[in-house]
């Protein structure tokens, strides 16, 4: 069987361990996910060794792996390229995002290119300080240093799947934690849970410290109407924003502690 198709060869020699054919979810259920603040820590090699980027220096040879693989484009659709990504830095002073570069995957693949430090030598060969490229399928950074900096602040869109045929937990990704801790200043003024930020569900607990009780609700919450909590105990929401749920108090200065994803 000829190997040629429609005048250019298949892309067989792209499949394998490192890039494997990809298997995309294609579940009505399938949403896109937008991840934002995520620190993506730098790393760099010493000698042979994989170390975490502790200030190296300018041009230094860097690597990173987000905490999601499958970047999407910019409307959330497909998987991206350096052409078309939903990937920014909310900060970026060690890779300036001004300097993406394409991924040249047959780097990756090369025979020659055995270890990750030969496959990051390859594909930032010709880079000036700062540039830097992005495998999208596996959420890996290539670039070299424009700063001695040791992480940049980043946000983009993967794809991902719900449980239960609704919006609930994501499957096979990892998931962010945010958790804090909130009290009422003076009782019977309600006061947000937190800053805005987007979830799907909070876990709120009444500090086991109270003497009264906290009441939890939306942003007219009130000793009159809100869920009571006595202290220790504890309710789960199904949220979108952390910044949607109020708390007021029966006592000045108590509170909650609470933990969302």
């Amino acid at each position: 069987m000829s190997n040629r198709i429609l005048g250019g060869y298949e892309k067989q020699e792209y499949i394998g361990d490192r890039l494997p054919c990809p298997v995309d979810i294609v579940a009505d259920t399938a949403y896109t996910q937008s991840i934002s603040g995520e620190t993506v820590q730098l790393y760099y090699w010493n000698g042979d060794t994989l170390t975490i980027d502790a200030g190296q220096a300018t041009g230094t040879i860097v690597i990173a792996k987000l905490a999601y693989s499958g970047i999407l484009d910019s409307l959330g659709a497909m998987i991206g390229n350096a052409y078309d990504t939903s990937f920014s830095w909310t900060t970026n002073t060690v890779l300036p995002k001004a300097s993406l570069q394409p991924l040249l995957k047959r780097n990756i693949e090369d025979e020659n290119n055995k270890t990750l430090k030969q496959i990051a030598a390859d594909i930032t060969n010709g880079f000036t300080n700062g540039q830097w490229c992005l495998d999208h399928r596996n959420g890996v950074i290539y670039g070299k240093k424009a700063a001695t900096g040791v992480s940049d602040i980043a946000a983009y869109k993967v794809l991902t799947q719900t449980t239960g045929g609704g919006a609930g937990l994501a499957v096979g990704i990892p998931i962010v934690i945010y958790n804090g801790q909130k009290t009422v200043t003076t009782a019977g003024t309600r006061v947000a849970l937190a800053a805005s930020q987007a979830v799907q569900t909070v876990t709120i607990r009444a500090l086991v410290g109270n003497t009264g009780l906290i009441y939890i609700g939306g942003s007219s919450v009130a000793s009159t109407n809100g869920v009571q909590l006595e202290p220790g105990d504890a309710i789960t929401l199904a949220i979108a924003n952390l910044a949607t749920v109020y708390i007021d108090s029966a006592v000045n200065g108590e509170g909650v502690s609470y933990i969302g994803s």
